[in-house]
Parts: structure tokens; C-alpha cells; sequence
């Protein structure tokens, strides 16, 4: 490229993200997207009320509130967090982003666990940080002495996803705490997936002011191209996180309808306990099927190993995608060889999905 040598070089050497399922969903008439732990359990028919609701009540000619401060309250005022600050973003993605950006200067240094969601060390690599991975046990608890010992000079931030994506366990509360007690550092915990688990740290907050703990939209409510995220924390660090977010990054669109979403809690309330019901169906359907061994979820998603001589996660990603299902293939990550991610769609797309993984490991 002409101007390729006037780039940064961490941009040189990124790649671009590509979700393969978007490139074959015109091959089929009713393909099954189950690769990126959508929540197909809200109605989109329910939705749509919302949303026209939502948008008849605002005039889109004006700016939004800067730094969706009317939402942000809202939202404390719903978690009951009010001793804390909310700071809401462009999905939780923008969030993690603005997190790093106020901590980490060149070289500094970021923990993540291995492994975890990607998003973390993407961001942090954009900020000329550096990512330093503490693998999670085998059984992907939590191992706290070697997170502990890793931490270093130029150590600034801990993340920490619970439940974890991939491996859709929720990380004991007396770890984190202990993280939180002995780091000195910021810890951050990523609660994307926390409706489905059984607790939060919220309520560490009130304890621990290096505490700041992420949320989304996208899960629980189903709202992911919706794009809304937040963070709650202290009103110390809140403070300064806030001046590295731009004023209007989240449309005025967006705030309006996550907070008549918020005002619809019970609905959303009964479609996660069928999501948990679901997922619990599926765990031990897919637990028949020989060649196959899921892992225990407080997610979404349920992991699942591919534990049959000459069968590869791959291939099965791969089977399952020229029938229009697809699933994640996470045979790449550590220890998480031969495994692929699957999301807790409703009985019907999951009885689809069952008798297709049953053909191919027959």
C-alpha cells in the first residue's frame, strides 16, 4: 500500500474481524446463527413496539444528552447503585476501549486471563500496552498466585470476564476478592453474561474502589444491534474515565430506547429464566451424543469438546455450517483444543441443531 509505511505498525499488523457466517447466510433459507451469543428467546415482534415507542417520543434534530447522562441514571437508579457512577458507552466494547485508554500509557502492561474474550487484548494492543495472560486452571476456575505474582511495575489494569467467554464459568466471589485486595490495581470485572450466572460482584462495589465492573445490552435483552454498554464504578475513577469518552458517542436513539427497555424488566426477567431452562435441556441432550462432552455454563453459550477419534472441532464447525448452522470453533485457544462454542438458541433451533450433530458424529 502507498501510504501503508505511514501507519502505525500495531495497525499494520492487525486483522480484520470476520464472522464467517455472514458470508453464506444467502445459501441458505433459514440459516441458524448460534456463533455469537445473541439472545433469540426476546421477541423481535416485542421489540419493535418498544422501539417505536421509543422513537415517537424523541426529536432527532437535537444533539443527545452528552455523555448519555440521563440514561446513566436511569440505569444506577434500576441497579440500585446510586453510591456509584455509570458510565454508558457504544456497546461494552466502547467501554473496555475507554477503560484502557484512561489507564494504560505505552508499555504499560495489562492481565488478562487465558483464555478470555478477545476484546480486551485488541484494545489494549491499540494502546501500544502490552497483554499479559495468566492461564485459568484446567477445570478454568481462577488461578490467583500466578495472577498475583505476574503483576508487575508497570502493571495497570486486571480484567477479568465472569462468566467467561468462552468457557462459560463464573469465577468464584472470594477470588476476585482476593485479586481486588492484594492486586493494588484496577480491577475489571466483565459481567456481559452475569443474568444468566448465579450472583454479581456488584455489591463489592460499596468495598473496594479499584472495583469497576462491565455490563451490556446485547445478552440479556437481546438488544446487541442496538449497541449500548456500560460501566459502574466509583466516582473517583469515574471522574477521569469520563474525559477520554467522547460527549455524544451513543445516539440519542439508543438511550431512549434502552431506557423504555429498562421500564420492561419483568419480561426480560422471564425470558432469561427459558434461556436457563433451555440451556440446561440442551446441556444434557448434547451430553448423549457420543463424540461429545459439554462443559457446565452460567452463560449463554455452552462449550462443547469434540472428544471422538478423527473428528476435529474444526470439522464439525465446518459440517454444521454447510447445513446452515454455525457455531464457533474454538480449537485455538487454550484449553479449549477440540472444542466449539455453541449459543442456547430456543428448543427449535436447538432440536435442529442436535439432529445435525448426531448425523455428523454418527
Amino acid at each position: 500500500m502507498k501510504y501503508g509505511k505511514y501507519m502505525r505498525k500495531v495497525v499494520r499488523e492487525l486483522t480484520l474481524y470476520k464472522r464467517q457466517s455472514l458470508g453464506r447466510l444467502a445459501e441458505f433459507e433459514e440459516p441458524l446463527l448460534l456463533d455469537t451469543n445473541e439472545n433469540f428467546f426476546i421477541s423481535a415482534a416485542w421489540q419493535k413496539r418498544i422501539l417505536r415507542s421509543a422513537l415517537e417520543s424523541m426529536d432527532v434534530r437535537r444533539y443527545p444528552v452528552p455523555y448519555s447522562a440521563s440514561l446513566s441514571e436511569r440505569i444506577a437508579d434500576f441497579l440500585k447503585v446510586k453510591d456509584s457512577a455509570v458510565v454508558v458507552g457504544n456497546g461494552a466494547d466502547e467501554v473496555i476501549d475507554i477503560v484502557i485508554r484512561t489507564f494504560v500509557e505505552p508499555g504499560d502492561e495489562v492481565i488478562v486471563t487465558d483464555p478470555t474474550f478477545r476484546q480486551y487484548e485488541f484494545s489494549v494492543k491499540l494502546a501500544d500496552g502490552v497483554v499479559r495472560p495468566v492461564s485459568l486452571k484446567e477445570d478454568f476456575d481462577l488461578d490467583v498466585v500466578p495472577m498475583l505474582a505476574s503483576i508487575g511495575e508497570r502493571t495497570k489494569l486486571i480484567f477479568l470476564c465472569s462468566p467467561n467467554n468462552p468457557t462459560a464459568n463464573q469465577f468464584l466471589k472470594v477470588d476476585i476478592r482476593r485479586v481486588l485486595e492484594e492486586s493494588g490495581r484496577v480491577v475489571v470485572v466483565d459481567e456481559a453474561y452475569v443474568h444468566f450466572a448465579r450472583d454479581s460482584v456488584l455489591d463489592l462495589l460499596k468495598d473496594y474502589e479499584n472495583l469497576i465492573v462491565l455490563r451490556t445490552f446485547s445478552k440479556a435483552y437481546g438488544l446487541a444491534g442496538l449497541r449500548i454498554g456500560f460501566a459502574i464504578l466509583s466516582k473517583e475513577l469515574d471522574e477521569y474515565v469520563r474525559r477520554v469518552q467522547q460527549q455524544y458517542s451513543v445516539s440519542l436513539f439508543a438511550q431512549k430506547a434502552v431506557e423504555a427497555f429498562l421500564r420492561s424488566w419483568d419480561y426480560v426477567a422471564e425470558k432469561i429464566e427459558e434461556v436457563k431452562k433451555e440451556r440446561q435441556r440442551l446441556f444434557s441432550k448434547l451430553s448423549e451424543i457420543e463424540g461429545l462432552k459439554p462443559f457446565p455454563s452460567e452463560a449463554n453459550f455452552i462449550l462443547t469438546r469434540v472428544d471422538k477419534r478423527g473428528c476435529s472441532s474444526g470439522l464439525v464447525q465446518e459440517k454444521l455450517a454447510d447445513a446452515g448452522i454455525f457455531v464457533k470453533d474454538m480449537g485455538q485457544e487454550r484449553l479449549c483444543e477440540n472444542c466449539i462454542r455453541i449459543t442456547v438458541g430456543t428448543p427449535r433451533m436447538n432440536n435442529r441443531l442436535l439432529a445435525e450433530l448426531r448425523s455428523i458424529l454418527r
